[in-house]
């Protein structure tokens, strides 16, 4: 399996998952914070007000423990609360999916 094979894994993968990665690109957020960023991505880019990818605690859960077992986030304690940041990794499938994109 080379590389590229990995990461089109990876990238077939991801579904709303992927919308985290893009908020994350502008730096780390307390996990809390995701949803509201995320949603407000969303909505915008895609022009739907209404809709919200990560509609609940476990949706947001769910999707966060995918991107940290995937290796594409690194996760900092900070008190009681989770900081989430890009993985060296997810900079390399976003490349990726830039140079794949049909």
């Amino acid at each position: 399996m080379t590389k590229e094979d990995i990461l089109d894994t990876l990238s077939q993968r991801l579904g709303d998952a992927m919308y985290i990665l893009i908020v994350l690109k502008d730096g780390p957020l307390l996990k809390e914070k995701i949803p509201e960023h995320v949603n407000e991505y969303y909505q915008q880019k895609m022009g739907e007000p209404e809709k919200e990818v990560i509609s609940s605690r476990h949706k947001l859960d769910i999707l966060t423990a995918k991107l940290e077992g995937a290796g594409l986030v690194n996760v900092q304690e900070v008190g009681r609360a989770r900081m989430f940041e890009r993985s060296k990794l997810a900079d390399e499938l976003s490349r990726h999916m830039k140079l794949t994109k049909k």
